[in-house]
């Protein structure tokens, strides 16, 4: 939700699928339909090099073991 409408395309991802749930519910009830929401980890996105124009980690950094290979 932080930057739908800023972007032709927003892709969210967390480890927890409970989570996930509720950023679906979240989306949905706010109407937004250009943002998907995906299972993943941080350390191994599956995402090819410069695939995306901007990244943002959003309250996360701070929970992480290694947040120094988040951002690598």
């Amino acid at each position: 939700r932080l930057l739908a409408g800023r972007a032709g395309q927003a892709i969210g991802v967390d480890a927890s699928r409970d989570m996930l749930a509720v950023a679906r519910a979240s989306l949905e009830d706010a109407g937004l339909k250009d943002v998907q929401v995906r299972h993943g980890d941080i350390y191994a996105l599956a995402s090819e090099d410069a695939s995306a124009d901007e990244v943002v980690i959003h309250q996360v950094l701070h929970y992480l073991d290694q947040p120094e290979k988040a951002v690598a």
